[in-house]
């Protein structure tokens, strides 16, 4: 079992995801899509939530972005289940990693407040 924790503000972000050729490197077309559902500053939250999930996923699985084991954004992508909790789905290297350390199960949690979004992953 292994647990990975990250925060972002949005204020950090609010500038850098006008930029298109960033969002397309961070984010699945599936995250895109979903966010495009939401009012502009509920996009933010919403892909703020996304990024943070993926540093605490990448953090649970031991590894980083584009290390050793070259996990990159996209091998991450964080969706929503019927009832629009965070799933994650894992491709390439972070679907490895994952089975390779013995994981069957992951838990995803976001929370929003204000300015802050604080995501934890459980692998176990």
């Amino acid at each position: 079992m292994n647990i990975g924790v990250d925060m972002a503000c949005f204020s950090e972000f609010s500038r850098i995801l006008q930029n298109e050729k960033y969002k397309n490197f961070i984010f699945t077309d599936n995250e895109l899509a979903l966010a495009t559902n939401y009012s502009l500053s509920r996009q933010l939250e919403f892909l703020v939530g996304r990024f943070c999930a993926k540093e605490a996923l990448v953090k649970a699985l031991g590894s980083g972005f584009l290390q050793e084991d070259m996990i990159k954004w996209k091998d991450i992508e964080i969706l929503r289940n019927k009832k629009h909790a965070p799933i994650g789905i894992l491709y390439n290297n972070a679907k490895d990693t994952f089975h390779n350390k013995g994981y069957k199960e992951m838990k995803i949690s976001i929370t929003h407040k204000k300015d802050v979004v604080i995501c934890s992953a459980l692998l176990y």
